[in-house]
């Protein structure tokens, strides 16, 4: 999209547009002398002229598009902390470059739209050299809207690796995962992808059955019937403030309860998964010792979500191992 509109800019014309303004005692341009004394006669003032010269612009419809999609992508930066990995520094170079075409000069009092509608859109697609704007722009409401493939196309094809941004793979998994339950015949009602929120992550439903994914949220904060936290209670004991354990997902349904942790692995570390892998089967290990969870059906069961393992996930095992293309068997068993 940057390069489309830094070839547009290139590429577009100014349109000369006459202005009109009111000097006292000086003569710029050329003098409208109609307008002159009809503003002299208004305001009694004999030194007074209107002046009319030729002003280059460039705000056109195409030209009020391309700042529309800078603005969003100068926005990408925003609302993150500062941070060093592929991921972040990509977001941030991103940014930074939109916010220097924002002041091309070509730009200069072009204003972007507050509101955009698809007839819009529809009209600009047809001219040539907008379709790339005109696509980051649909592309960016609909990932604000939470559409689920929007989001899951800018993380495999924007951010195809997370690198050292273990967030965005963490958000990567938990709309694959909505994505493989809607293809097992359910049905999204809710998709609101806030960690911790008092809203599950997603709400999907099938015949009569209900399924609900919590994003990083303690256990004891969930309507399931748990027991005490013995995490909880052997730091009291040994006079140490009240802390929970947090898994990266649960998945409740009125049969079974299953929890996921997501651990990243970089494509270009060489000690490979396996560090995640192990570090991934000891937290849901002592997730599944920390609460006693009472479930109507099966025990719980854990899942751990390892970028780049080779496991191959062992569906009837309490605890299987599996990567981000392998999460349609958790949606088999729902």
């Amino acid at each position: 999209m940057l390069q489309a509109a830094t070839q547009m800019l290139r590429s577009t014309p100014g349109t000369v547009q006459p202005d009109a303004i009111e000097l006292t005692g000086e003569v710029e341009g050329e003098v409208d002398w109609s307008s002159t004394v009809e503003r002299r006669l208004e305001t009694g003032d004999d030194t007074l002229f209107v002046c009319r010269f030729g002003r280059r612009r460039f705000e056109t419809p195409a030209t009020r598009l391309v700042r529309t999609a800078l603005s969003m992508a100068e926005g990408i930066g925003r609302g993150f902390s500062p941070d060093s990995s592929e991921v972040g520094l990509h977001r941030e170079a991103a940014s930074e470059r939109a916010h220097h075409l924002t002041r091309h000069p070509k730009l200069n009092g072009v204003r972007p739209y507050k509101q955009i509608t698809e007839e819009q859109l529809n009209r600009a697609d047809q001219r040539s050299g907008l379709w790339p704007i005109v696509s980051y722009i649909r592309f960016v409401r609909e990932v604000d809207a939470r559409d689920p493939e929007a989001v899951a196309r800018l993380l495999d094809e924007v951010v195809t690796a997370p690198a050292s941004d273990d967030r965005i793979f963490e958000l990567q998994v938990g709309f694959r995962l909505v994505e493989e339950l809607i293809g097992a015949g359910w049905t999204l009602e809710l998709l609101q992808a806030v960690a911790g929120s008092r809203l599950p992550f997603a709400r999907l439903a099938k015949d009569e059955a209900s399924l609900v994914i919590w994003q990083q949220r303690a256990l004891s904060t969930l309507p399931l019937r748990v027991g005490q936290s013995r995490y909880s209670e052997y730091r009291r004991l040994n006079g140490l403030s009240s802390s929970g354990l947090i898994p990266d997902y649960v998945i409740e349904h009125q049969e079974r309860v299953m929890l996921l942790e997501v651990k990243l692995t970089t494509r270009d570390t060489f000690r490979g998964a396996s560090d995640h892998v192990k570090a991934g089967l000891i937290d849901v290990m002592t997730y599944l010792h920390d609460y006693p969870i009472i479930t109507e059906g099966p025990p719980p069961r854990a899942v751990v979500v390892a970028w780049g393992t080779a496991a191959a996930p062992k569906v009837e095992s309490t605890v299987a191992v599996c990567d981000l293309h392998q999460l349609g068997f958790i949606a088999d068993q729902f």
